[in-house]
């Protein structure tokens, strides 16, 4: 039997049950007071809004909120969906946690995660943590080190693009798309060799290139801010590296190489870099940067179902090109 997907939810129609991951879980309250429930469920096909208006009453508050927690697989009987601000939107439902040691918990999760769980969201900060740890000049580590310390609730959070259909669209892409390239920039820095390359720089660089994202971006969701579709990321991240510079007292000398990076890691003007690379550290960081955004918005399309020899989306920059290759028979 074909499998309910989000994106076939509407008002009228007939739906036994969805599995979604959930996310964004909020109380919040109406405009007279009353506490509500709300969150989002999102699986391969996309993501719906659901509300309680009156949750259960809990020992620790209530207990829809204890129970659909942040990055949980829920299996939910949809009873009533309704539109709100012309957007489907579930209002009435049951639902069961769908826990790790459920026989069903790893085809499920296959099916609708694209992010990482929270835990594993954790080790990405303690994995970015550790590498920025390595690096030699006492300023900019102290710089870097104290800036995912104040931003950690961010970090964790925020997504590396502001749609679904962008490169690590999804709560917690952020610290996975950085990790990873700072992870290639600085393999690729020691392959080098120091001689040529500081892998400090490197590091730092590869580090703070999408900082900008936190204020670009909304704190819950997927979409932009005013000031981030008014300026985009990397002008918003310039006058903060230079202010953490100037604070930790980074020499100007490596500051100017580390804001370089900031400005260059999209590569061109044409993808919407102020200047091109002119710097061994910043080639490096923008090829890694490219790299993984390219790599992971294609995974994304994979993971969505594609057939043996089919192809989707387009090779312009953006809109990647995913492609399945028919599987082969081997002879016997």
């Amino acid at each position: 039997m074909p499998r309910t997907l989000v994106k076939d939810l509407a008002p009228d129609c007939d739906v036994s049950s969805i599995v979604v991951e959930v996310l964004n879980p909020d109380v919040r309250k109406t405009s007279r007071g009353k506490d509500f429930f709300e969150f989002d469920g999102r699986d391969d096909s996309g993501k719906i809004g659901f509300k309680v208006w009156e949750p259960t009453k809990s020992p620790a508050g209530y207990q829809e909120a204890d129970d659909l927690k942040a990055g949980c697989i829920a299996q939910i009987k949809v009873t009533e969906v309704t539109l709100f601000r012309g957007a489907p939107q579930v209002k009435g439902f049951t639902y069961q946690i769908i826990t790790e040691d459920d026989p069903r918990y790893k085809k499920y999760v296959d099916l609708v995660r694209f992010g990482p769980s929270p835990e594993e969201v954790g080790g990405l900060v303690e994995s970015t943590r550790k590498m920025l740890a390595q690096i030699r000049h006492p300023q900019l580590k102290k710089m870097c080190l104290a800036y995912l310390d104040g931003n950690e609730e961010r970090f964790r959070h925020c997504p590396a693009a502001p749609f679904q259909e962008g490169h690590h669209g999804y709560e917690g892409g952020f610290a996975k798309h950085v990790c990873a390239v700072m992870d290639l920039a600085h393999h690729h820095a020691k392959r080098i060799g120091k001689k040529y390359v500081s892998e400090d720089v490197v590091l730092a660089g590869a580090f703070l290139h999408d900082i900008g994202k936190f204020t670009a971006y909304v704190e819950k969701g997927l979409n932009r801010t005013t000031v981030g579709r008014l300026l985009g990321h990397i002008a918003i991240a310039l006058p903060i590296v230079d202010r953490l510079c100037e604070e930790y007292g980074v020499d100007a000398e490596t500051a100017a190489m580390v804001k370089h990076i900031v400005v260059s890691h999209h590569g061109t003007r044409e993808y919407g870099s102020p200047e091109k690379p002119q710097t061994i550290e910043a080639e490096i960081v923008a090829w890694a940067d490219m790299a993984d955004s390219r790599a992971e918005a294609v995974r994304m399309k994979l993971q969505s179902g594609l057939l043996p020899g089919e192809f989707v989306g387009n090779a312009k920059y953006g809109q990647y090109t995913a492609y399945v290759p028919p599987e082969l028979v081997e002879e016997e």
